[in-house]
């Protein structure tokens, strides 16, 4: 049961894929949204990847990605849902479609850092997100993100 008044700091994203869900949750932080992304690491053939790949990167990120097959395709995925996780923390101020060559994900390990032409047009101050890994789940790409934006 939700409370009547939710406090206006409250920030909430769900995702889900087949029988898998996730949500992160924040309260407390006036200028910070929230996304979240899951995808699932499906096997797919190299070609396949490299289409989405042409779709939803731009070259320098194509570039950066590994040569070995399982390794590619997991870092395409993992940047794919990063992006997916980040345009939901943007659309609660941008209220715009941002396309997936609109910004870019620079990765460090388990981390990364977006980042984009609009971003000080349109107020953004950092956005960078996280892998969360599920163990059980070995399949599960889960991106969480996070932008803080000028008041």
């Amino acid at each position: 049961v939700l409370p009547a008044h939710l406090p206006t700091t409250l920030r909430v994203s769900i995702t889900h894929k087949d029988s898998v869900a996730g949500a992160v949750v924040v309260t407390g932080v006036d200028d910070v949204t929230i996304g979240i992304d899951l995808e699932l690491d499906d096997g797919r053939a190299r070609k396949d990847i490299a289409t989405l790949a042409s779709h939803v990167l731009l070259p320098p990120e194509i570039a950066q990605l590994p040569d070995d097959d399982a390794a590619r395709r997991r870092a395409l995925f993992e940047r794919f849902s990063w992006k997916e996780a980040l345009y939901k923390a943007l659309d609660p101020f941008l209220r715009r479609y941002i396309g997936f060559t609109e910004v870019h994900v620079d990765v460090v390990g388990d981390r990364a850092v977006f980042g984009g032409d609009f971003f000080a047009r349109d107020g953004v101050l950092s956005a960078e997100g996280a892998l969360l890994r599920v163990p059980a789940l070995p399949a599960v790409v889960l991106t969480p993100a996070q932008v803080r934006r000028r008041r």
